[in-house]
């Protein structure tokens, strides 16, 4: 079996199409969709990214594989030293190649947030740049499209793929902004006017730090 796991940062389902969102954002993961199976009840256990990732690549909640926040020892993975995986906490990556398969990844993930953990699920990681985050989707996709052919007649591969643009700078092209404003307003937006409420807080004077 050949497997590709798609791994976009910070991407909400609900501004997706497939999971009902009125402007059509995505229409490739649509077609893809279509011809899939589409989850509606999954949650994440753990956020955000780097708890996350470790959650569904250790197969543990945060509380148990130590890894619930981003920095210090929030961010470090529990594991026993040793000289070899622990045979009872298996990541991902190592239960696919037990069972055969060859594990690849084009991902900065590991160094762009110091979870070098990550790279024990691969026999085999690629840098698609000379940069260490937010890689570009035509580089990863450049990356991936090049191991996809070199293994093309292979099978029992699995490979992991990482793209970054909903997590860069929240800027765009005009065009890009007035292509959202002609398919309809955000239905996801703030309120146009604050309630009685807010207003009268907003008027307090705020409470000086100490």
């Amino acid at each position: 079996m050949r497997i590709i796991y798609v791994d976009v940062d910070t991407l909400r389902a609900d501004h997706t199409t497939p999971y009902g969102y009125h402007r059509p954002t995505t229409p490739n993961l649509q077609a893809l969709a279509d011809r899939s199976v589409v989850f509606d009840r999954y949650y994440c256990s753990d956020s955000p990214c780097l708890p996350s990732r470790t959650a569904l690549t250790s197969g543990q909640f945060g509380i148990t594989n130590g890894v619930i926040g981003h920095f210090g020892e929030a961010a470090r993975f529990r594991l026993d030293a040793g000289h070899g995986p622990d045979p009872d906490r298996p990541l991902l990556g190592q239960r696919l190649q037990q069972g055969g398969h060859y594990t690849a990844a084009v991902s900065v993930f590991a160094e762009r947030h110091r979870a070098y953990h990550f790279l024990g699920n691969f026999r085999e990681s690629v840098r698609a740049t000379a940069n260490t985050g937010d890689e570009e989707a035509p580089d990863v996709n450049r990356a991936a499209v090049e191991w996809i052919r070199r293994h093309a007649h292979e099978d029992d591969w699995y490979l992991h793929l990482t793209y970054w643009e909903p997590h860069t700078d929240y800027t765009q092209p005009p065009e890009w902004t007035d292509r959202m404003a002609a398919s309809g307003p955000s239905v996801h937006g703030p309120t146009p006017r604050p309630s009685r409420r807010i207003r009268r807080r907003s008027t307090a004077p705020a409470a000086p730090w100490t």
